[in-house]
């Protein structure tokens, strides 16, 4: 197993698609999971029901006791009845992906945020849009179905390395 030196000091935003590449080869996903939920109280008034659905800030750290990178996505889903925003219920659930690192790895902040944004969130995508409408079915709403995630309209938001 390698491990991962981050390279702090430089103050160069613009990353290359070659720093992306070296994380991508070095790293292999080790696990995914639902790391928490929290959902409700359910406060609809009947009519038709608004979903509104926010992707959180993704964060990543790197674990240097298991070498290992994790990527922690959330989203925030508000269900409202159409006429009505001021009752809504609140749905938000979190994942993780682990990684591990399969070869040694130096790299800048700045890339492996644009690793997140650029790889990493499209792996977990279909992961969040199955517990959304698992868990809206659940709860007893209309399924929430998440369209696909186009590359083109995702708006380049930095992780934070927290």
């Amino acid at each position: 197993m390698g491990s991962l030196t981050i390279i702090q000091g430089d103050s160069e935003p613009t990353v290359t698609a070659d720093e992306v590449a070296a994380v991508i080869r070095a790293t292999r996903v080790a696990n995914v999971r639902l790391d928490e939920v929290h959902a409700g109280p359910l406060a609809l008034d009947g009519g038709d029901l608004v979903f509104g659905v926010q992707a959180e800030h993704p964060k990543f750290a790197y674990i240097e006791e298991a070498r290992q990178i994790l990527v922690r996505i959330e989203h925030g889903v508000r269900v409202s009845a159409a006429e009505s925003t001021e009752r809504a219920t609140e749905i938000t659930v979190a994942h993780v992906i682990s990684f591990d690192l399969a070869d040694d790895l130096e790299a800048r902040p700045a890339a492996l945020a644009a690793w997140v944004e650029s790889n990493v969130y499209f792996l977990a995508y279909p992961y969040v849009r199955e517990t959304l409408t698992s868990l809206t079915s659940r709860m007893g709403l209309p399924p929430l179905i998440l369209d696909y995630l186009s590359r083109d309209e995702r708006p380049f938001r930095p992780a934070a390395d927290d």
